[in-house]
């Protein structure tokens, strides 16, 4: 994995700043589950799916910059290191739906897609804390 010194910086992260950084993913997608508003599920699921992107990188000591495009090479650097192409076709839809929400016109999320959309960050979760799990530094 390369990664660009656009969108990265290297920084070495203690590792109860990366448990830190995962507890505060989890909590994001509880607040999503939390309420009855298919807007706040997903605009706190789509935080907390990037937020296990950054994560991620904190394990490789890279710090995400905040830079335009940064949130579409988190989406793919999470796809690579989980080994799942679904997580950059999913997550690239929700990306898309999150701009044109914020940037374009309103399109309103569906109770359904929500809940879609929370139940695949989920599992993505799941698959964030198999891979922390392996790192020798923590845990």
């Amino acid at each position: 994995m390369t990664f660009n010194s656009e969108f990265f910086q290297k920084q070495t992260f203690d590792p109860t700043v990366i448990t830190r950084y995962l507890n505060k993913a989890k909590h994001e997608l509880y607040l999503a589950k939390d309420s009855k508003w298919p807007e706040i599920q997903f605009t706190q699921t789509y935080k907390s799916f990037i937020r296990i992107g950054i994560t991620l990188m904190a394990t490789l000591d890279y710090r995400v910059k905040s830079k335009e495009g940064h949130h579409i090479v988190i989406i793919d650097n999470i796809a690579e290191m989980l080994r799942d192409k679904r997580i950059n076709t999913i997550g690239s839809d929700m990306r898309i739906k999150r701009n044109a929400d914020w940037y374009g016109d309103f399109i309103p999320v569906t109770e359904q897609e929500a809940k879609m959309y929370m139940c695949f960050v989920e599992e993505v979760i799941v698959k964030a804390e198999e891979y922390l799990t392996k790192q020798k530094r923590l845990f």
